[in-house]
């Protein structure tokens, strides 16, 4: 019995960079991050949405993060 090893190519993960939104913006949903079926996360984020007034004021950072 031969035993087999399957190796993958690590995928390269990219977010593309966010306009800036009004803190009084309607919470909307993230996109721009590749390959597909990544999550999102960071401040006033949550299940894929970005609420601008949780985040509050400020610079923030999303990290978009893949599983293979």
């Amino acid at each position: 019995m031969e035993d087999y090893i399957t190796v993958s190519v690590i995928p390269e993960v990219s977010l593309d960079p966010f306009e800036m939104v009004c803190l009084y913006s309607s919470a909307f949903e993230l996109s721009g991050g590749l390959p597909l079926g990544g999550e999102y996360s960071g401040p006033g984020v949550e299940s894929g949405l970005f609420n601008p007034a949780l985040a509050g004021i400020g610079t923030h950072t999303i990290t978009y993060t893949y599983i293979n």
